[in-house]
């Protein structure tokens, strides 16, 4: 075999090493780095990290409402534990960010404002703490104020006070400000005045 087919068969093999557990089915899914620097008066391919010929996949509306159905039958079935895990593995996939506002707004509303009695389960809390960093990303490029009361909640319930104070006095100012008389507005004053 010829040093340059042994160094690319070489360095092909340490791609396959690195890939993920479940590598996309697809023929020549791996490229290989451009030619880096001499050795030995030949050039010798530079392997980087595996990458798919094709974009990455944002997950499709289609897709959402499938997630979002899913974790609503749960519940209704009474597997509500199920459900907060079906939350916190849809919150926290990276291109659930991808969707529109207005979607994501929706599928964070069902577990956040849903009205809730007894004790506070430790799923509950981890679906609310992987809310926290879509509703962050949400608050910080589209400012609405139903935003900072979700955001507000999640800190709540998670036991830090403090960052739901300043997340319900933040959602209060900018509602106020657009309807003082609407609902989230009288919710908002609630929030704020019993901390």
């Amino acid at each position: 075999m010829d040093p340059q087919a042994a160094l690319e068969s070489d360095a092909e093999a340490q791609i396959a090493a690195a890939t993920t557990p479940n590598p996309p089915k697809v023929q020549g899914d791996i490229e290989l780095g451009d030619l880096a620097g001499r050795i030995d008066g030949g050039y010798q391919p530079l392997a980087v990290a595996p990458r798919a010929k094709y974009p990455r996949l944002n997950m499709s509306k289609e897709a959402l409402v499938g997630a979002v159905k899913e974790i609503v039958t749960l519940a209704r079935s009474g597997d509500a534990e199920g459900s907060f895990d079906g939350y916190k593995a849809l919150f926290t996939r990276p291109d659930f960010t991808a969707n529109r506002p207005e979607d994501m707004r929706q599928a964070l509303k069902l577990l956040i404002l849903a009205k809730r009695t007894g004790p506070k389960s430790e799923k509950l809390i981890e679906a609310h703490r992987a809310a926290i960093a879509p509703l962050t990303d949400m608050v910080s490029k589209h400012n609405e104020p139903e935003d900072y009361e979700m955001l507000g909640i999640c800190h709540l319930l998670i036991g830090n006070e403090k960052a739901a104070a300043n997340m319900f006095q933040e959602g209060l100012t900018l509602e106020r400000a657009k309807n003082a008389g609407s609902d989230l507005c009288g919710r908002l004053m609630t929030r704020v005045s019993s901390l």
